[in-house]
């Protein structure tokens, strides 16, 4: 089964919604899904309810194994399958309100585990020792320094997936904030990508103060685990600002995709496209008062 769990079918070559984008994306076979049927919608509702139901009691039960596996099978599955619901009425508002309860514990969910769990690297293969060979020997073990370089190695990777998945989160509100529909990536590892559509559904000025204060919340809990693993001594908010409050400097929602950028600078600016975003449209709506 499908990380949507077959709930979301792919939308047929001529869907009855107008799409204005379908020649904006390289991926010219991709239609947005733009409506449910009343058994389609009943049966993803009931879904995401206990994929989220599932995580909040993992989470009390320190039921988590470890972040990589939380990262790769559980959140970033559940945050494609939220993104694929239809922008437009009356299934739009329903995306922004599952949307909102996933991006506001998923800090929780992730800041609960270590960045790897050293005592699972104990008996650990390493390139020189396969599984096999431990398994004969008891009490085998790599030595302290293998250890350690093993550790380092899945610490970084899990890092990257961690910041991969805080990157979608960002490039996925930046879309449900326009408005847009999603098409879910082609491959695993893959990134999703937002097409435009008419009719989408507006995010309101409640649920964007609660997106603000679920993001400026998340970021301080997360930068204060966070530091625990690197150092934050090159990279730091503008003057007069502090981690829970102005958006630090100034940081694309693709910019943490960047290759070269330190992941440090990247944890510092969790979420800020979203940030940006909504201050754009605060901005917008004040003018538009204005001119009023």
């Amino acid at each position: 089964m499908s990380g949507d769990g077959g709930y979301i079918p792919p939308s047929p070559p001529h869907s009855n919604g107008s799409s204005r984008a379908n020649s904006s994306t390289a991926l010219t076979d991709a239609r947005p899904l733009l409506s449910l049927t009343n058994l389609q919608e009943r049966r993803l509702w009931t879904h995401i309810d206990d994929r989220l139901l599932s995580l909040e009691r993992d989470e009390r039960k320190h039921a988590f194994t470890t972040l990589l596996r939380l990262v790769s099978e559980r959140l970033l599955p559940l945050l494609t399958l939220i993104l694929q619901i239809p922008p437009v009425e009356p299934w739009g508002g329903v995306r922004v309100s599952y949307l909102l309860t996933l991006t506001g514990s998923m800090i929780d969910f992730i800041t609960s585990l270590p960045l790897v769990k050293l005592s699972s690297m104990a008996h650990a293969p390493t390139p020189e020792t396969s599984a096999s060979d431990i398994d004969e020997v008891d009490d085998a073990a790599p030595a302290e320094d293998e250890v350690d370089a093993i550790a380092q190695a899945e610490a970084a990777r899990t890092m990257r997936r961690l910041l991969d998945l805080l990157s979608e989160v960002d490039r996925g509100w930046l879309a449900v904030l326009r408005g847009d529909a999603w098409i879910p990536p082609a491959k695993a590892g893959g990134r999703g990508h937002p097409i435009p559509v008419q009719f989408g559904c507006q995010v309101g000025a409640t649920e964007r103060i609660r997106l603000r204060s679920i993001i400026m919340a998340s970021r301080s809990k997360f930068v204060a685990w966070a530091r625990t693993y690197g150092d934050f001594s090159g990279v730091s908010y503008p003057p007069g600002s502090d981690d829970a409050g102005l958006t630090p400097t100034a940081l694309s929602a693709e910019s943490s995709l960047d290759p070269d950028m330190e992941w440090e600078q990247e944890v510092i600016g969790l979420w800020n496209g979203t940030l940006q975003k909504l201050s754009d449209m605060d901005f917008c709506v004040a003018a538009g008062d204005h001119a009023g």
